[in-house]
């Protein structure tokens, strides 16, 4: 059975805090600030939660939105997922549409929550998970990448983790 689901929340937007206080907080909830341009005030960044730990995203989304986005102005964050071997091939046995080309494979598959872009790169074993939107939202041939406010980071991944549990149970 997986246990860990390592989502990788991406954010950015304008820093009108301390980026170096940003960075240093970041850093101590498992993430990192990848960039800040001064001239624009862009900070990128990213945080690594495990979506299948309640208690994690509990306390990662809280710590995030208080001191983090809130000193990002227009902060957006969008979610990437790593996924096992197990769990990948379940998911392409649900796949909707399929994408290839000489390098990668990507399938779309719906959820109950939202509907996400499997990506594998041929003569490779990772599988990796791109949140599309919303199911209730979707609309056919969307293959862009959902992004949301910040503060809805945790509305989210509780979504994701909905999502995830029926598919990590039916795998026991």
């Amino acid at each position: 059975m997986c246990r860990n689901m390592i989502a990788v929340a991406e954010f950015s937007g304008r820093c009108r805090g301390n980026p170096a206080r940003i960075s240093k907080f970041i850093h101590e909830l498992g993430g990192r600030v990848t960039s800040y341009i001064p001239e624009t005030s862009v900070i990128m960044g990213f945080l690594r939660i495990n979506v299948l730990d309640p208690q994690e995203v509990e306390k990662k989304c809280r710590l995030f939105t208080e001191n983090v986005a809130g000193s990002v102005d227009d902060c957006r964050i969008w979610i990437r997922i790593s996924l096992d071997a197990k769990l990948g091939e379940a998911l392409r046995k649900m796949e909707s549409i399929k994408l290839s080309s000489n390098t990668t494979n990507v399938s779309i598959v719906k959820l109950a929550n939202n509907v996400y872009a499997l990506w594998r790169r041929r003569r490779t074993e990772r599988t990796k998970l791109t949140l599309l939107s919303q199911s209730v939202k979707s609309h056919p041939g969307d293959l862009s990448e959902l992004s949301v406010s910040c503060g809805e980071l945790h509305k989210l991944l509780s979504s994701i983790r909905e999502d995830f549990l029926k598919l990590v149970e039916s795998e026991k």
